[in-house]
């Protein structure tokens, strides 16, 4: 969905969409503004207003017939921040039909991101081998497209699983293979975050230093 340069803050937003809500034909700057407010909202960490716009923007959105495009970003911001709250039953629900939209508007990309989100719901809920599908499905379509930063989560999400298994060679090998990427194509925190991990899968295995240290 494409935002606005407004400055105003996500109360002011809502209270403009409220304000509009009588007017003939305002309904897609309604959901515009419900889900800009929902952005805001979310860079501040507060989720539950964050859904509760989505969700309404969501709606307005169905209500008007609104651009695919639109149904499916407002669906996975909507889904991001379900699965911050841990209501992972709806977020599955809307994530599912946002990457069906993005698959059939021909959006790999965005396909893959929802298809990331969907194993990270499934790990949360310990359905390994739905996760695994997930974060496989997912590599698969970052490797088409030769996304290397896509990969790189991916690889990392699998050896998420791995470690989740107790399946520490398995895991030590994804990390190893995500730190390569992350450290490659610059991302940092990426690198990090893996680097992290592999230390967990030392901890695990009684060879924390070398795990984290060699690298």
């Amino acid at each position: 969905m494409t935002l606005s340069a407004d400055k105003s803050g996500p109360e002011q937003k809502v209270a403009e969409a409220n304000r509009l809500r009588d007017l003939p034909g305002s309904g897609s700057a309604i959901a515009r503004l419900l889900h800009e407010a929902g952005r805001d909202y979310a860079r501040n960490y507060r989720w539950w207003e964050a859904l509760t716009v989505f969700a309404e923007s969501l709606e307005v959105l169905r209500a008007e017939d609104g651009p695919a495009q639109d149904l499916a970003d407002t669906g996975f911001e909507l889904g991001q921040a379900l699965i911050r709250v841990a209501e992972y039953g709806r977020a599955e629900e809307v994530l599912s039909t946002s990457r069906a939209n993005y698959r059939k508007g021909g959006q790999p990309q965005d396909e893959a991101k929802c298809t990331l989100c969907l194993g990270d719901i499934r790990l949360r809920r310990y359905d390994y081998d739905a996760a695994h599908r997930f974060y496989s499905e997912a590599l698969g379509i970052y490797n088409r497209l030769q996304d290397l930063q896509g990969e790189g989560l991916a690889i990392q999400s699998l050896g998420d699983v791995a470690l989740s298994r107790c399946e520490y060679e398995a895991a030590r090998a994804n990390f190893e293979a995500s730190v390569s990427i992350f450290r490659d194509t610059g991302n940092i925190l990426g690198e990090a975050n893996s680097l992290c991990f592999l230390g967990d899968v030392g901890g695990c295995t009684r060879d924390c230093v070398n795990a984290v240290f060699k690298k």
